[in-house]
């Protein structure tokens, strides 16, 4: 009797029906777009590249394009629905639960993005794939924060968290070329809110921001 509306709270708090609506939508296949094109077309997001441009990316070679991570989903799909027109071989460095989209796996090298000693094992093999696919000369991108950028009260501020050290690793390893992008933008109050009661809160509502 209770678990049907405490259900239907979680769904309307979080947003998660709603997306899942909308993701039933954007994968019926159309004429026009792949997958990335037509689910930021449902989501009504359009992408600006200002500054050097997609056109001075090298073509070919190692590429490592990294980027802070203000959304937590959207920047995703919209910076490789832009860098693929210049890099069909585009690949990205993103969290595993991201590979639960069908539509998205293929283009995804799955890491763990959480903190501990099995993380760090898990994502041994993912990172060894990644240089693998940088000293192939292939592209890839990446959110080296690892989280989605939330207030810190101590800097009075919305950031990323600090970046991880694998940005720097491949980089070095492989010797490819890297291109910084800054994505602007942040999450809603309520999402930076509920980060400082709990990051698990915060997490909770990252469906919710995409909407």
């Amino acid at each position: 009797m209770i678990a049907q509306p405490v259900a239907g709270l979680a769904n309307r708090l979080t947003g998660l029906r709603r997306l899942d609506a909308l993701y039933q939508q954007a994968r019926q296949p159309t004429e026009d777009g792949d997958f990335l094109d037509r689910a930021l077309d449902t989501l009504g997001v359009q992408c600006a590249l200002t500054g050097a441009g997609v056109d001075r990316i090298p073509a070919s070679g190692p590429l490592l394009v990294v980027a802070n991570h203000p959304f937590g989903g959207v920047e995703g799909m919209a910076l490789a629905q832009a860098l693929r027109r210049r890099r069909p071989d585009l690949r990205i460095l993103a969290n595993y639960l991201l590979g639960r989209v069908a539509e998205l796996a293929p283009l995804m090298i799955a890491v763990n993005p959480f903190s501990g000693a099995q993380a760090v094992r898990q994502n041994r093999r993912p990172l060894r794939e990644a240089l693998d696919w940088l000293r192939a000369g292939g592209s890839l991108l990446m959110f080296p924060a690892g989280a989605v950028s939330h207030l810190h009260l101590s800097r009075r501020a919305v950031t990323d968290p600090p970046w991880q050290p694998a940005a720097a690793w491949l980089a070095r390893r492989s010797e490819a070329r890297v291109v910084p992008v800054f994505v602007d933008g942040r999450n809603s109050a309520a999402f930076q809110a509920a980060g400082l009661l709990a990051p698990q809160l915060r997490t909770a509502l990252l469906a919710r921001e995409l909407l």
